[in-house]
């Protein structure tokens, strides 16, 4: 098993624009596996003008423990940064790791169970 940066590339779909329900799902993966075959984490998006709400993701219980969830939502909110988006919105977590990966990314507490971050 690798975990180097260089050994995993984020995928997103649809490659540009937007799912007919206004998502969009990042997936990193491993550069040998055929494209979707074992996403290692996974973010989903739906923005609205310059607004991003996280609405779904994780990370499988085999790939935990490697910092996937993390990397990812770092590839992730550059991503949206690049795309026009200023804010990022999230649900709030119980898991102490997301918990921490949210405060490392600089999200900070909006309102009760909603956390944003300001690209």
């Amino acid at each position: 098993m690798t975990t180097g940066a260089e050994s995993h590339l984020m995928r997103r779909t649809p490659r540009q624009g937007t799912a007919p329900d206004g998502t969009v799902r990042y997936t990193l993966e491993d550069l040998t596996d055929p494209a979707g075959e074992d996403p290692k984490a996974v973010i989903e998006v739906l923005r609205t003008g310059s607004v991003a709400r996280v609405v779904g993701g994780g990370v499988p219980e085999r790939h935990l423990g490697h910092g996937h969830g993390r990397r990812l939502a770092a590839q992730v909110m550059a991503a949206q940064r690049a795309e026009g988006c200023r804010t990022v919105l999230m649900a709030e977590t119980t898991e102490p790791a997301g918990r921490r990966m949210m405060v490392e990314l600089g999200f900070v507490p909006l309102e009760p169970g909603t956390w944003q971050l300001t690209l």
